[in-house]
């Protein structure tokens, strides 16, 4: 991948390679430059470096910088990396490049250890969603350059398509868009608007934009607006990964295409397959709108069951194995585990799923426990080995993509502490009370039988009587009704909900409420619905500030 992005910079250096959402331009010439300058100041030999940064041009140059210099990278989101210790603890980084809209800044990590690291390795993904876990997944060249070089064969890639940046760098889906546009000479509308911003339409319009990806709350939210993205004349295709979206979304979709000359791809992968493993033809989402479709090229897709044999038979559920060559080279936990690789092709993706008569793939199920919230996988293991580990008997079980913490004899231990120490947003935890966790005549936990248990409605935790519940919510009714919802209140509530708090005070930010990176995400959509755009420190304003903001906003 180093030499092949390296060559398409000098092959495309004349066409625009990025595009900002004030309109300035950057070839891939000038890519090229400001990459190079930053190469200049990181080290001379194969580094280990972390790129922190949001959408931002000098974000995108300081990852290829990284890439064509041949280190080994991995992209972070500013947010989370406040709090780095963890992450520079177990790998030692040799190199930081802090990016914003203004500039970088490299910083040498005093103390970093001059362990190898193998050739091979190019880049680092995080796979275990926000658990606080170390475990990232090593990618080799041949990897990144085969998964990237199917991406653009099946989507037929061309140098005039141009992809705007609606996911986060730092998510392997975000990155992919990116890779694959450079590589095949195409172009970037680098913005930090998210879909929900009521400019965005004729944002895309006015620098025709080819096509944008998102995940499946992207098409929850624009669902019922689907005649907006006919203003986008220059639209090609849409692609949605990240997780499973509602076979109805996925037909009307699908059918907008058809109607709006635009093609419809609904993707799937894992972050170990670098990370695409399937795609469903466009033609064939409106009468399959449950496939994951075929492999992508390159690949192969199988079902075996559990004696590891492959099952040839259509419609027979077994688990979903992958082989190509963009699976990855192994796990890391420290920096020592960046000396090695490990033979990739097969690839168990843990989910159950079946071969169609008519060739697609449908999953149906997973055999390994995890939850996949926001697209972000979460290991349900992972979460109950660090609750064990500050003394809580506890059992971890999926409750609509959310976590159902079941804690036992201990009665004090709040949702907010459990979502604190697995680093998992609070409105996606929920905790329940036993005296004895159940568990089976052989001794392990009931998981099935703690999947029934009735937690109730709320997404809070927190108590309230039944009538001033049920006041509170005619009240919220009535004032919708009448127009005249107290939009300040709005924004308390939301943090209020969101964060898990008794009180939200007009001085709280979130920041001072101790919001996480998973609460970030659904704090920010949720704000964007009442607010509109979002000031890029929004997590660092008060309620009373970002209540002004709006006004402010509304007034104009």
């Amino acid at each position: 991948m180093k030499a092949e992005l390296a060559q398409a910079l000098e092959r495309f250096s004349g066409r625009t390679a990025i595009v900002l959402d004030d309109g300035r331009q950057f070839s891939f010439g000038d890519l090229a430059e400001t990459a190079q300058r930053i190469g200049e100041q990181l080290p001379a030999t194969k580094a280990f470096i972390v790129v922190s940064g949001a959408n931002t041009y000098f974000t995108i140059a300081a990852y290829v910088a990284a890439l064509t210099g041949g280190h080994l990278v991995h992209v972070v989101d500013p947010v989370q990396y406040n709090s780095r210790e963890g992450l520079e603890d177990a790998y030692h980084p040799d190199c930081v490049i802090l990016c914003d809209d203004a500039g970088y800044v490299v910083e040498t990590v005093a103390g970093a250890p001059s362990s190898p690291i193998h050739d091979d390795l190019t880049v680092l993904f995080s796979t275990s969603g926000s658990t606080g876990s170390s475990k990232l997944v090593k990618i080799t060249h041949a990897n990144l350059l085969s998964n990237t070089r199917s991406i653009i064969e099946y989507l037929a890639l061309r140098p005039d398509d141009r992809a705007i940046t609606l996911l986060k760098p730092h998510y392997s889906f975000g990155l992919s868009v990116i890779n694959s546009h450079l590589l095949c000479g195409g172009s970037l509308l680098v913005t930090e608007r998210s879909i929900q911003d009521p400019d965005i339409w004729s944002l895309m319009a006015r620098h025709a934009v080819t096509n944008f990806s998102g995940v499946p709350h992207t098409f929850e939210v624009i669902a019922d607006s689907l005649e907006s993205l006919s203003l986008v004349k220059s639209l090609r295709f849409v692609t949605q990964a990240g997780g499973k979206l509602q076979r109805d979304l996925v037909r009307r979709f699908a059918q907008a295409g058809e109607r709006g000359g635009w093609r419809f791809y609904v993707m799937y992968g894992q972050t170990e397959a670098s990370p695409r493993i399937s795609y469903l033809p466009p033609e064939l989402a409106a009468a399959n709108p449950e496939s994951i479709g075929i492999a992508i090229p390159g690949g192969r897709l199988e079902i075996e069951d559990d004696q590891g044999q492959i099952i040839s038979a259509a419609d027979v559920d077994g688990e979903l194995i992958y082989y190509g060559p963009n699976v990855f080279a192994g796990y890391a936990r420290s920096r020592a585990e960046l000396a090695t690789v490990e033979p990739g092709l097969r690839l168990a993706t843990g989910d159950i799923a079946h071969r169609k008569s008519n060739g697609l793939f449908v999953i149906t199920g997973r055999k390994s426990r995890f939850i996949k919230p926001l697209g972000i996988r979460i290991s349900l293991d992972e979460v109950e080995e660090i609750l064990r580990q500050h003394g809580l008997a506890v059992a971890a079980v999926p409750r609509e993509e959310k976590l159902l913490v079941v804690v036992e004899n201990n009665r004090t231990v709040q949702a907010r502490e459990v979502a604190a120490l697995v680093s998992i947003a609070p409105a996606l935890v929920q905790v329940h009370y036993v005296d004895r966790i159940a568990r089976l005549s052989n001794g392990k936990i009931d998981y099935a039988g703690l999947a029934k248990i009735d937690v109730g409605m709320g997404r809070r935790v927190l108590w309230r009587h039944p009538l001033q519940f049920v006041r509170d919510v005619l009240v919220e009714m009535g004032k919708l009704l009448l127009g005249s919802i107290d939009r300040s209140r709005s924004v308390a509530a939301i943090f209020r909900d969101l964060l898990l708090v008794d009180a939200v005070n007009p001085g709280d930010s979130f920041v001072s409420l101790g919001g996480d990176s998973m609460s970030y995400v659904e704090l920010s959509v949720q704000l964007e619905d009442i607010l509109g755009t979002l000031p890029a420190n929004w997590h660092l304003l008060t309620v009373q500030e970002l209540d002004e903001f709006r006004l402010a906003a509304g007034a104009q």
